[in-house]
């Protein structure tokens, strides 16, 4: 489990911001760090609000990435247009990648951004009446009035949140081991459920219902069940449910020595399970569970500095639970269909949550019915442009699967030599009187299989691939006499040839190196020890993609082959026109296709 050293310097501004620009900047060893770019819109998907709609803002928050020894470290600083610095905060992870700080980062400026930026209550909201004037008092004279009807207090009933057209039911979290004080374990139930609430509504999939009858005691989750997954259920009851259990969620004193001295430290354990059902799948999914061990320094006694670290440690189960249930169907992101043509299409974004540039969707229709595939290739505020592969009907598209730069593929292929020919008798007296092997001779093929690997970028259409063959001659590697393997290394270049059939077209060149050995022709009347070549190789391949994980793909490709040593010599295989080592090469296979989401 990671833990996370916090230094909280500064944790009030005086100053009410509207809104602040974000700036990032990288010190000593920040190399690996994300873009500018990608932070801002980490950044962007927690708050849900652009940056750039920020950019004048009256304040801005500057963060620097720099290495400390074994840790990270995020310097978050306030400052106002002018200089004059308003406050500042330090975040420090023990961690060997710069991700997680950047993490932590974004959260800590998205929670002050959106501290600030809510709207405060109106004057006439207030439950409190306005005090009346001393004349309008001395005015007012007491008349009886009749005593008030009794009235019956009226019923609780469940709170609602949002339109979605799928209900879930949202029940508030059963705290098992109570180690934080009454009043702490109800802020930390309200903080969970409502970062839960806020971020499932920005999908617009839900109307989210809190049930007046929470779940108290673990004896109370087999009758929800059951009611949720009976084949008839109740009239009225929700499409789906999740059920938070914490096992554990302590907040404790500890002491932080990474510093070079003794400092005094917040420490927030968390320990939680999420149960998801659905209604309309009959399914209970098996518990997510989220772990999370988060150390701020700052003195436990400050309410300031405990409320602090309780709400980001919760945050950060909170975007956990959110990336753990999208593998599930009822909870994968489907975005409405702005626009599209032949080649891309425009879609809407709930709040920037959760998509990134590279992710796959299929088209879905009001049954349910998926089809074709699109990637997405840009993101410009609340709004993305995806790239359609395969073409499909419905007004949403739903997740299909998370941006992943290798895939992976296997095939099986025939290569054609005219080394491996079968030459005639007089051919073969011809050949021993010149000293040479005879040009005029039969086809032969080598049968094998190879596997690939593939680099795909986020949005560009060139890949690099790698590549690994073994075969054999006249037959498979297992059931021949002579074997050769090669590996190869290049690029290819993908485009779209029928998106109604999901249908690309990927001219390609490699360079590699190649192995035989084995002995070849009638009687095996010729040999090679040892061979090893040079290759080139040149071709195209055609990929059908679908909403299938794997996709079809045909390859059609020469390959020049170039002596490096061999213990033959190379006038007894080399034509003098063609080299009798080049191939033409066929193959058939699948791709993976980038991971699913759901289950």
């Amino acid at each position: 489990m990671l833990r996370v050293l916090v230094i909280a310097v500064l944790l009030l501004f005086s100053p009410r911001l509207q809104a602040a620009s974000v700036h990032v900047h990288w010190g000593a060893g920040a190399g690996s760090c994300s873009t500018e770019q990608d932070f801002r819109r980490s950044v962007e998907r927690r708050l849900g609000v652009a940056l750039d709609q920020m950019a004048n803002a009256p304040q801005q928050i500057d963060t620097e990435f720099y290495r400390s020894g074994n840790a990270w470290v995020a310097k978050i600083v306030m400052r106002e247009r002018n200089g004059v610095v308003l406050g500042d905060r330090a975040l420090r992870v023990n961690a060997s990648e710069c991700h997680v700080v950047e993490e932590y980062a974004a959260l800590t400026i998205s929670l002050m951004i959106e501290a600030e930026i809510a709207p405060p209550p109106s004057a006439g909201s207030s439950d409190v009446p306005p005090a009346a004037a001393p004349e309008e008092l001395a005015a007012a004279a007491p008349t009886p009035q009749p005593p008030a009807p009794h009235t019956m207090p009226a019923p609780l009933v469940d709170r609602t949140w949002g339109t979605g057209p799928e209900r879930l039911q949202l029940f508030r979290s059963l705290i098992l081991e109570r180690d934080l004080p009454p009043p702490l374990a109800g802020e930390a139930s309200e903080h969970f459920a409502t970062g839960l609430r806020q971020r499932l509504l920005r999908t617009g999939l839900f109307t989210i219902v809190e049930p007046v009858h929470g779940i108290e005691r673990l004896d109370q989750i087999d009758p929800v069940v059951h009611e949720m997954t009976r084949a008839q259920s109740s009239p009225g009851i929700a499409d789906h449910a999740i059920i938070p259990i914490f096992h554990a969620l302590a907040l404790q004193r500890g002491f932080d020595f990474s510093f070079g001295r003794r400092a005094d430290a917040v420490i927030v354990v968390v320990h939680c399970s999420i149960l998801p059902l659905s209604r309309r799948l009959h399914r209970v999914w098996a518990p997510l569970e989220i772990q999370a061990d988060f150390a701020m320094r700052g003195q436990i006694s400050d309410p300031a500095v405990r409320q602090l670290a309780l709400r980001l440690a919760l945050e950060r189960v909170v975007e956990e639970a959110l990336k753990a249930l999208r593998k599930y169907p009822p909870f994968r992101l489907r975005l409405k269909l702005l626009g599209s043509d032949a080649s891309s299409v425009e879609l809407s974004l709930p709040a920037m949550a959760g998509v990134e540039l590279g992710d796959t969707f299929v088209f879905e229709a009001e049954d349910g019915r998926q089809s074709g595939l699109v990637s997405i290739a840009a993101i410009t505020g609340n709004s993305a442009t995806a790239n359609v592969y395969s073409a499909g009907s419905g007004s949403l598209v739903s997740e299909r699967g998370k941006y992943r730069p290798m895939r992976f593929g296997v095939h099986g292929f025939t290569a054609w030599r005219r080394a491996y020919r079968n030459p005639s008798t007089s051919n073969l007296e011809r050949a021993a009187a010149s000293g040479r092997y005879p040009r005029e001779l039969g086809a032969g093929a080598d049968i094998g299989v190879g596997l690939e690997a593939l680099y795909v970028p986020r949005v560009s259409r060139v890949r690099a691939n790698w590549l690994v063959r073994v075969a054999g001659a006249n037959g498979l590697p297992i059931a021949s006499g002579a074997y050769n393997a090669g590996v190869s290394m290049g690029l290819a270049y993908e485009l779209n040839l029928a998106r109604s059939l999901g249908l690309t077209f990927s001219p390609h060149l490699r360079v590699g190196l190649e192995w035989l050995h084995g002995k070849f022709g009638p009687d095996d009347a010729s040999s090679l020890e040892n061979f090893r070549g040079l290759t080139g190789n040149a071709g195209f391949s055609l990929s059908f993609y679908r909403v299938s994980s794997w996709t079809a793909l045909l390859t059609v490709e020469y390959q020049a082959t170039h002596p490096l040593r061999s213990s033959t010599p190379a006038s007894a295989f080399l034509d003098d026109k063609f080299p009798a080592l080049d191939a033409l090469i066929f193959s058939a296979g699948i791709r993976s296709q980038p991971r699913d989401v759901t289950d």
